[in-house]
Order: C-alpha cells, then sequence, then structure tokens
C-alpha cells in the first residue's frame, strides 16, 4: 500500500473508532433512562428529519443535495449503531437475564465498526 493509501486508511480506521466510541457513550448514557429504547428512536428519527431539510448554505442545490445525502449516510451509519448498541443494554440489563450488570454498562457491538474497518481496507487496498 502506498503511503497515501496507508493515510487514507489510518483515517478511515480513526474515523470507525471515533464513531463507535462516540455510539457507545450515547448507547450507555441513554441506557441508564427510562424506556431508552423508544426515547431514542424518537430522538433519532427527529435528528434524522432535521437532517433531510438541511441545505448547505452558497452552494448550488446539486452540491447542497450531495453533501447532505453524505452526510445523512455518514448519520445512519452512526445511528443505526447506536440503536443496536441501546437493543444490547436493553437485553443485558432485562430482569432474569444472564448478562445483567449492576454497574454502568458497556456496550458491545462489532457489525459495523468491523464494517467500517473492511470496507476502507478493501477500497484503499485495490
Amino acid at each position: 500500500m502506498d503511503t497515501t493509501k496507508e493515510r487514507l486508511f489510518k483515517l478511515e480506521m480513526r474515523l470507525a473508532a471515533i464513531e463507535y466510541l462516540v455510539a457507545n457513550m450515547y448507547a450507555v448514557a441513554i441506557s441508564q433512562v427510562p424506556d431508552a429504547e423508544r426515547k431514542m428512536k424518537a430522538a433519532n428519527e427527529a435528528l434524522r428529519a432535521n437532517l433531510r431539510g438541511q441545505v448547505v448554505p452558497g452552494l448550488d442545490a446539486a452540491w447542497s443535495d450531495h453533501i447532505m445525502a453524505e452526510m445523512q449516510d455518514a448519520m445512519e451509519r452512526v445511528l443505526v449503531m447506536m440503536e443496536e448498541l441501546v437493543a444490547n443494554l436493553a437485553k443485558a440489563q432485562a430482569p432474569g437475564s444472564a448478562k445483567a450488570v449492576a454497574a454502568v454498562p458497556v456496550a458491545t457491538h462489532r457489525g459495523s465498526a468491523m464494517s467500517a474497518m473492511r470496507s476502507a481496507w478493501l477500497r484503499l487496498s485495490s
């Protein structure tokens, strides 16, 4: 891998790590709220709706639409990760669960972070 591809790969991995950490911190925080899954889904839907209505000032409509579509895709990846993490925490904290926790939980999720890493590697190694 040449140095440009290597730098891009490292940046992709840093971004995937940051996305995972943000999603994990959000999931742990929101899981402490009663009815966390429902409240989180409502908040995420409001965020999605808000993003759909955004424009980038100073750009023509086509570029603005393109930039906002990219932003929506990026946000969707993180929002889905958050939703999956909160659902996993809710299951782990359910009464009678073998994984019930007494202290602050650590959310676990491998799919989206691993998928992002694999996609970055395939894109940059070709």
